[in-house]
């Protein structure tokens, strides 16, 4: 990351201000400025902020103040890509001078202060998460799996803790199970998306007598189809994704075995 300063080039450390981005889903990223664009380092606000995404689109953001006057800095800002992919961003800042100090040439030079500012965004590179949830009606348990980030579709491997397992097919994101009694049991989670990264959780649940637990929130499938987690069925994983599930399945029937081995 390099700053243009008075027509010098100035190696700065990244952590230390620029651009700041967090990635929200492959096509979806937020920047920001990062440290406050070092204020006191590189001219004087109000600042305004020209940011070129890399796909060739751009914007405009100029600093915010609160009502009693008080600096906010930049505003965030919430690009939409076309397509995953890596983006070369750049973020040209200009300060409110009409002079400053040109180190290279050693003297006051007309015109603000500009710096520039370059980060390779991957939006691709979204860390795979998973949670679930439940709804209990005694012995007869609904699932709901929230998988976010990695490559959509999704593939699922669900471990009940009864010594029952569903596994391989994307149309269990919400299975209901019937448990064989009242208890306490360890639920554990297993989703794989296409490109081949895997992440577990686990959750223990506990089934009482009586217990009906009040029905879910809306699940966001139905209300947006077209969310990530939501693909159709039918949209095909690749051969290694459904390599891993296998193996991930074969783990969990050893387990299985070995508990009532031992």
């Amino acid at each position: 990351m390099v700053i243009v300063y008075g027509g010098s080039l100035l190696e700065i450390t990244p952590s230390e201000c620029g651009i700041q981005s967090t990635v929200i889903s492959q096509t979806k990223v937020v920047y920001d400025v990062a440290g406050g664009f070092c204020d006191n380092q590189y001219g004087d606000p109000p600042f305004t902020y020209d940011w070129n995404f890399g796909d060739g689109q751009t914007t405009q953001v100029k600093d915010e103040y609160d009502t009693a006057g008080t600096r906010l800095g930049a505003p965030e800002v919430t690009h939409i890509y076309a397509q995953a992919g890596l983006y070369d961003v750049v973020l040209k800042v200009t300060d409110s001078r009409t002079a400053h100090w040109d180190v290279t040439l050693g003297k006051t030079v007309s015109g603000p202060f500009v710096s520039l500012w370059s980060k390779s965004v991957d939006t691709g590179a979204v860390p795979l998460l998973a949670d679930f949830a439940y709804t209990r009606a005694n012995l007869t348990v609904d699932f709901r799996a929230t998988p976010t980030g990695g490559t959509p579709p999704y593939a699922y491997v669900w471990e009940y803790g009864d010594d029952w397992i569903d596994a391989g097919a994307q149309g269990i994101r919400t299975p209901t199970h019937v448990y064989p009694a009242y208890g306490t049991y360890r639920v554990t989670l297993m989703v794989t998306d296409s490109a081949g990264q895997s992440v577990q959780t686990t959750k223990t649940l506990e089934l009482k007598e009586g217990t009906i637990d009040p029905p879910p929130e809306l699940d966001p499938c139905a209300a947006d189809p077209t969310l990530p987690e939501c693909a159709p069925a039918d949209k095909p994983l690749p051969l290694w994704a459904w390599i891993a599930i296998g193996l991930a399945v074969v783990v969990a029937i050893v387990v299985v075995v070995r508990r009532r081995l031992f």
